[in-house]
């Protein structure tokens, strides 16, 4: 196969703007390539909103044809050609592609489902006929058969316990007749939890298979998750303990310390001698009633008698000793936000759950490229990776015939890398197939995510245009700003007021969406400072004080055409050059930066060819 990532970013971006003279309306034409006004659309709506000052769309046009004008440079001086460049560019243009080769919805829909369930708990029970993941064939058919024959028998009539007692390969099934008990989401393998949440209540599943081997269900009950309680405990263990009355009689003397106003968790850490507990204050894990063993009553009773947060127990017997509880916190459901951390967790933990979308995604690809196996190929390569033998990547080059085809023209070699490293003998043949079909479909996606994604093709244009445009600043501008000292002294000779401390105004500034809106505020703010503020799409008024985030529009060294400020300004004390060169030395690269893009203009000449709205 090609290596489908080397083709230049030059060509990616070629096809872009072919795409874009089709199928998009075009807003400006630089140096004969023609920029869209869904581009500057998808720029300004992604960067004005997160800006300090945020302009209207008229204003910020003339900033992307600036930016625009700085691109067409850097591509002209081949800036975008060198090693360096090329490498920055196809690392983020990988990193971003994976944000996109996502199915969101099927992410969403995976997650959702999650959250439907972590509101619920089920009760059942199972039996397990073991077969492990890369067993042979004949091993695989004779557990699915048993486990068919154990629910045939069940669906005939006979009692599931009994079938899982005498059948099922679980260790536990000899002791609870294959009784699971309660749980909930996030407890189980996938798919044991999916068929739990999905076979009706009273009812068997049909077989099906988790890394354990082939499983049967029977659902008892699915209910809302209950109330859940978090107590503290000192527990007065029972051991080998036969003077029980004694016993008893240091709990309830601790009981009393507590009704006196002891601190429970001073208490706890003394003298409870579940000593894992102890270390916390007596403080426990959440838990429900049901989850509480039955052994271990009226442990769950008392716990959930408690009807306030800090009420104490009276002391109570169990099989382990004696107990005094207090109530923590109750929850009479999992909130909102307990479930998305348990989801969040749960995406951390599961690749199942995190990389749903991923999944669905691949196949998706699967069917858009119309990947279409060779069979006899296939047969092939299956024979070659499943067998002993040590030169198997010479093997698969000797096959000299294609794998499969995808995408009209493209095509998988049997000797491609991508064979040989996706192939996990652990595995079903078919599984690895998948595997392999899916990640060289991914690379050959990567190369087309521009034509697919209008999102994607914006992002990458801009990250495009951003290194461009950061190096013809740096050798146009940033550069011999920062050595041109006469220029730098120059200019703070000329513009005083700026470089003072302590100066203030006290106004409105008006920030309009145009230049001619500016001009109309000028002449009436004065007069009319209702009407001024009509006509501005933004108003700030009120003091402002030197050195604040509006200097560049009240102490400008180049004042934007789309702002007017009117009030008083109260000068502040000049500053010395060596306190205010920075300062300076933005200002300098502002004005060669006007320069500049005169100069690109004259030597451009861009063509605005519709007008944003």
């Amino acid at each position: 196969m090609k290596k489908l990532l080397n083709t230049t970013f030059l060509l990616i971006i070629a096809t872009t703007i072919s795409i874009a003279q089709k199928k998009e309306h075009p807003l400006l034409i630089i140096d004969n390539q023609t920029i869209s006004v869904e581009e500057f659309e998808f720029i300004y709506n992604k960067n004005n909103p997160v800006a300090q000052i945020p302009i209207s769309k008229q204003e910020y046009i003339d900033l992307f044809e600036a930016y625009k004008l700085k691109a067409a440079e850097g591509h002209r001086l081949g800036i975008d050609t060198t090693t360096q460049y090329r490498k920055e560019y196809d690392e983020y243009y990988n990193e971003i592609a994976t944000v996109y080769q996502i199915d969101s919805a099927a992410q969403k829909k995976v997650e959702e489902q999650l959250r439907t369930r972590l509101k619920q708990e089920v009760t059942a029970s199972h039996i397990l006929i073991r077969v492990a993941p890369n067993a042979s064939p004949a091993d695989t058919i004779k557990a699915y058969n048993t486990a068919q024959s154990a629910r045939a028998e069940i669906l005939s009539g006979a009692n599931f316990a009994d079938v899982a007692y005498r059948l099922s390969e679980d260790p536990s099934a000899k002791r609870n007749k294959g009784y699971l008990g309660t749980f909930s989401a996030m407890q189980m393998v996938e798919p044991f939890e999916t068929v739990a949440y999905n076979t009706p209540v009273g009812e068997v599943s049909d077989v099906f298979r988790t890394q354990f081997g082939y499983h049967i269900l029977q659902v008892h009950s699915r209910n809302q998750y209950p109330p859940q309680i978090q107590v503290a405990h000192i527990l007065k263990l029972r051991g080998n303990t036969t003077n029980l009355d004694s016993l008893r009689h240091i709990a309830d003397s601790l009981h009393q310390l507590l009704v006196d106003g002891a601190d429970f968790a001073t208490l706890a850490i003394n003298n409870s001698d579940d000593r894992q507990s102890a270390l916390h204050g007596g403080i426990m894990p959440w838990t429900t009633q049901k989850s509480i063993p039955a052994d271990i009553e009226p442990f769950g009773t008392e716990a959930f008698a408690l009807q306030n947060d800090n009420d104490i127990s009276e002391v109570f017997e169990t099989k382990y000793g004696f107990h005094i509880l207090k109530r923590i916190a109750y929850k009479p459901q999992r909130s909102d936000d307990d479930i998305e951390k348990m989801i969040s967790r749960a995406k951390q933990r599961n690749a199942s759950i995190a990389d749903a979308g991923k999944e669905a995604y691949k196949q998706h690809l699967l069917k858009e490229y119309n990947l279409i196996w060779n069979e006899e190929t296939k047969h092939q390569v299956e024979q070659i990776l499943t067998s002993d033998s040590q030169n198997k990547t010479e093997q698969l080059r000797a096959i000299g015939r294609q794998l499969a085809t995808y995408d009209n023209l493209q095509s998988i070699s049997a000797s491609d890398d991508a064979i040989v490293q996706y192939w996990n003998k652990n595995n079903t043949p078919q599984a690895n197939f998948d595997q392999i079909a899916a990640q060289i479909l991914l690379k050959y996606d990567r190369t087309q995510l521009a034509k697919k994604n209008a999102d994607f093709r914006y992002t990458m244009q801009e990250y495009h245009d951003g290194l461009l445009v950061f190096e013809v600043n740096k050798q146009t501008i940033w550069n011999t700003a920062n050595v041109d000292t006469t220029q730098l002294i120059a200019l703070y000779n000329s513009n005083s007021s700026r470089y003072t401390k302590g100066g203030t105004f006290d106004g409105t500034i008006y920030i309009c969406d145009s230049e001619k809106t500016a001009q109309k505020v000028a002449k009436i703010a004065a007069n009319n400072q209702t009407k001024a503020t009509q006509l501005a799409v933004r108003t700030i008024s009120g003091k402002q004080m030197q050195g604040g985030v509006y200097d560049d529009i009240l102490w400008p060294n180049i004042r934007s055409k789309y702002i007017v400020a009117v009030g008083t300004y109260t000068s502040g004390e000049q500053q010395p050059f060596d306190a205010v060169r920075g300062l300076v030395n933005s200002d300098l690269q502002q004005r060669k930066e006007v320069e500049y893009i005169e100069q690109l203009k004259h030597k451009y000449r861009p063509k605005r060819v519709a007008k944003i709205k």
